[in-house]
């Protein structure tokens, strides 16, 4: 599952007073809820929207393949997400979307095998894939009893429109967007939550063993190692981004270790195109 949004928007947004009954929060269907969006200049959805001069992707064949390829219904997205309006950036299926341009173009490998995810390789060039094939449903709701941002379940993952903590899957920047499918899918791929640790008094650390940033703690770790090890990627590797997109997702990446990793301290170094840059 996915509570924590670690979004640096430069000005908190606030969800709309209305409150959510535990009629809607344990509703066996699906539920809508408003949520709001932040500026999309600064949530990267400008850049990776169905405006994009690089990836117009407002398209019936390409829509219709992401529906398909995530298992995801109308019966779900038809009540107030854009499923009848997945161009529209302020609905759910668009910002959807525009999270997985984000993990396809990503990739500065050109040579990538489309249909197989090589483990060895970094997370940048086989995050995509890693989603389509563990999620054979992705669900959206209104909200969970937990809070949660997102949930994996049996082998669907759940996204939701508004928490019970004030956060919204939808309102998140689109690189938390991306990383967030990561993390729920390593949950379906069999990753816990953390890698718990006992200590010498045998009492258990909740937060993960110490950290070690390469591709086989994004392959065989906790989600949220992988997700810290793909922003970290994104923020080195990536192509087609920007800078302040590239620096954002270092900024996350760290925030996720110094989070939910038992020696905070340790944290991945600031990448080379990011030095000297400030927002």
């Amino acid at each position: 599952m996915r509570r924590y949004s670690f979004a640096i928007l430069g000005a908190a947004t606030t969800l709309s007073a209305t409150s959510v009954s535990d009629a809607i929060l344990n509703a066996e269907v699906a539920a809508y809820c408003s949520f709001d969006i932040p500026d999309q200049r600064i949530t990267g959805d400008i850049a990776y929207g169905p405006a994009s001069a690089q990836w117009p992707w407002c398209r019936d064949e390409f829509l219709l393949n992401v529906a398909e390829i995530y298992g995801m219904e109308a019966f779900y997205w038809d009540t107030g997400y854009g499923w009848s309006d997945a161009c529209n950036m302020e609905k759910g299926f668009g910002r959807l979307t525009a999270a997985r341009i984000l993990l396809d173009v990503s990739s500065p490998y050109t040579q990538r095998d489309e249909n197989h995810a090589d483990l060895s390789q970094p997370i940048i060039d086989w995050g995509l894939l890693y989603t389509t094939a563990w999620i054979d449903e992705l669900r959206v709701n209104c909200s969970n009893e937990d809070g949660d941002l997102a949930r994996a379940k049996d082998s669907h993952v759940e996204v939701y429109a508004r928490t019970t903590t004030g956060s919204a899957f939808f309102s998140l920047d689109v690189l938390e967007r991306a990383s967030t499918l990561l993390h729920e899918s390593s949950h379906l791929a069999g990753a816990p939550e953390h890698k718990v640790v006992e200590n010498s008094d045998g009492t258990v650390n909740h937060k993960d063993q110490a950290f070690i940033p390469n591709a086989a703690s994004a392959a065989g770790g906790s989600a949220w190692a992988t997700e810290a090890v793909w922003l970290y990627d994104y923020a080195s590797l990536a192509t087609n981004g920007s800078q302040s997109r590239y620096c954002r997702a270092w900024e996350y990446a760290n925030a996720v270790v110094q989070t939910f990793f038992i020696d905070p301290t340790v944290a991945f170094a600031r990448p080379t195109r990011c030095i000297g840059f400030s927002e």
